[in-house]
């Protein structure tokens, strides 16, 4: 039977997954197999034990760390997939959307195929172990790559910065859902940071019927809508992936969701302008690099994983946001304003400390009556 702080542990850590999590459920297994050993060996252990303890307990951290600046640096290529993608949207206007993400599908599915056919892993097996979770698998990874489709398209219509961060407001859906399908339950905690993240996406996205003279007012409300979108369906999939975590190894998953990428893209291209007509040899390249990066960033991000506790290194996530910011401002040189920054500050700020878990360091400041004792 699980302990209680496992259980507390594995709500919220599905709550505040990355935008990945979908493909890295393996190791948050092994990360889970870590808790519990050290609860495990935390009961009376004498000196010598104690001092071993002490040593991995020190390697551990060595782990951490290394984990944590894998993480940063798969957040930064994952980034840079993005600001890519908003640089074919601005010099490229005729290359589609749709487009960019077939060939990214069409690169993860050739690279998945043949790390699994190097690896030797048994996909047949595991796919045919049991067709409930499959399917749940295969409407997880369909729900992950229409996020990432809309999320692209968001940057069309919209500030960088502005798309990523509403879309890093998707754990409060994923809190909505949970309680609709999972009977969970908000804390203060909880109520507090979503809240936070709720004002922080009016800060930044600067509705007009708010903001009459702002620089979100160069933020459409198309870009606001696909952001959204990406969001609330990326949750879908999170939530999906609380029942299938464990079932099947992380490449099949990247295989699976390149599938859809080229699937959804070959169903939506007729229905554009363009179609794949307009793709130029220069924009083919760019497509390529964007997609190479974009497999590297995920493969960082497992490493990541496997180095360090997820529920320690997962905050570096948030760096995108601080990324975006950047590039909003000083490549593509769009206003960035003090409720920008408040806003990009709050998300991270909030999220971090609901990903640590962190409610001492509240209770210490101004929010005393609002955190649960327990």
């Amino acid at each position: 039977m699980q302990s209680k702080d496992f259980i507390t542990n594995d709500n919220y850590r599905s709550r505040n997954d990355s935008l990945l999590s979908n493909l890295s459920d393996f190791y948050y297994h092994d990360g889970h197999t870590k808790s519990s050993k050290a609860q495990i060996n935390g009961i009376e252990l004498d000196k010598n034990t104690q001092e071993t303890k002490l040593l991995g307990e020190s390697e551990d951290k060595k782990n951490d760390l290394k984990g944590f600046c894998l993480l940063v640096f798969s957040v930064f290529m994952y980034s840079f997939a993005n600001l890519i993608s908003k640089y074919l949207s601005i010099f490229y206007p005729t290359i589609e959307n749709l487009t960019v993400n077939l060939f990214r599908g069409l690169y993860l599915i050739l690279i998945s195929s043949a790390l699994i056919y190097h690896q030797k892993i048994d996909y047949i097996e595991q796919i045919q172990r049991n067709n409930y979770k499959t399917k749940l698998l295969l409407i997880r990874c369909l729900f992950g790559a229409f996020a990432n489709i809309a999320l692209f398209e968001a940057f069309k219509y919209m500030r960088i910065s502005s798309a990523f961060t509403i879309f890093c407001t998707y754990p409060i859906f994923v809190s909505v859902l949970s309680i609709i399908f999972f009977k969970s339950k908000f804390s203060n905690f909880d109520i507090v940071n979503y809240i936070a993240c709720i004002l922080s996406v009016v800060f930044i996205s600067k509705p007009a019927f708010i903001f009459t003279d702002a620089s979100g007012a160069n933020d459409s409300a198309y870009g606001v809508f696909f952001a959204f979108s990406a969001a609330i369906t990326n949750a879908i999939g999170v939530c999906i992936n609380k029942s299938i975590a464990f079932d099947f190894d992380y490449l099949i998953s990247t295989l699976l969701l390149g599938v859809f990428f080229v699937a959804e893209s070959i169903v939506l291209l007729p229905f554009t302008q363009y179609g794949i007509s307009t793709l130029s040899f220069k924009g083919f390249l760019w497509c390529t690099l964007l997609s190479i990066i974009f497999f590297i960033g995920l493969s960082m991000f497992v490493l990541a994983l496997n180095y360090g506790n997820p529920v320690k290194i997962l905050p570096a996530t948030y760096f995108g946001i601080v990324f975006s910011l950047i590039y909003n401002t000083f490549i593509f040189g769009k206003p960035t304003d003090f409720l920008d920054i408040l806003g990009s500050g709050t998300i991270v700020l909030f999220n971090t400390l609901g990903n640590c878990n962190i409610k001492f360091l509240w209770k210490k400041l101004f929010l005393i009556n609002l955190i649960d004792k327990n």
